[in-house]
């Protein structure tokens, strides 16, 4: 998405007719590999789901992840990194999506809903297909690159005064968990984040709401990776975000 949104503001500097974005919202942001993989095992401890003797063993796996990123080596990082959200699962004997749950959630009406004629019209698909929620094909195209940060594209984004707004489930045990999203955040780097520092949180009802300087980071009770799915409130949000009422 962040990718996405670059090309579009280098399109539009161009363009005649430009693409009208407003702004960028993500849910669960995989950003920065060093800053969010390295709270992986402090969440999973912290919430009751690993031993210290197993926090320490995993953190000598995320350091061994971290010298492979910083030496570049990004296919053998992701073999090393993987081994965090596995051995956290296996310790655990739960869903990282959810940690409320043992296993994955049934997604029979998400299916359904994305099969309807209006929805399939409106994501411009061409036809109807069974909804899967992880793809082989599509996860050994991303294996050589998704170690790889994308923290500089964050801050051009944001240094061109776009708007972002983050979603966090706090049950997200996975490498998107709420501590690793707050240390992308602090590793942030545009004029405006002071303002974003300084402001003081709020609670917007679903969770916790921090906005400043172009950037709003909520974080979701009772929600985990898929936030849309485990709490549809946060529906509220977005269109405020997308259509601001302008007194």
């Amino acid at each position: 998405m962040p990718l996405l949104a670059m090309k579009i503001l280098k399109y539009n500097q161009q363009a005649k007719q430009k693409i009208n974005l407003k702004g960028l919202v993500l849910i669960s942001p995989w950003a920065d590999p060093i800053q969010q993989q390295s709270m992986d095992a402090t969440y999973a401890f912290y919430h009751g789901l690993i031993t210290q003797n197993q926090t320490i063993h995993l953190d000598k796996i995320y350091q061994q992840c971290k010298q492979l990123i910083l030496a570049k080596q990004y296919l053998q990082a992701n073999h090393i990194c993987g081994k965090l959200d596995v051995q956290i699962k296996q310790f655990s004997k739960r869903h990282l999506c959810n940690i409320a749950y043992t296993q994955t959630q049934n997604n029979v009406l998400l299916d359904q809903y994305l099969r309807q004629p209006s929805v399939l019209k409106a994501i411009h698909a061409t036809q109807s297909k069974p909804f899967k929620t992880w793809s082989e094909s599509v996860n050994k195209n991303y294996d050589p690159i998704i170690q790889r940060s994308l923290l500089s594209v964050y801050n051009q984004l944001l240094k061109k005064h776009l708007p972002i707004l983050i979603f966090s489930g706090l049950n997200d045990a996975k490498d998107t968990n709420y501590l690793g999203i707050e240390k992308f955040i602090q590793a942030l780097k545009w004029d405006e984040k002071s303002s974003y520092l300084n402001a003081k949180r709020k609670n917007c009802g679903i969770g916790y709401s921090k906005m400043g300087g172009g950037l709003e980071w909520v974080t979701v009770f009772n929600a985990g990776h898929m936030v849309p799915q485990d709490q549809p409130k946060i529906s509220g949000i977005v269109q405020k975000f997308t259509q601001p009422i302008v007194f």
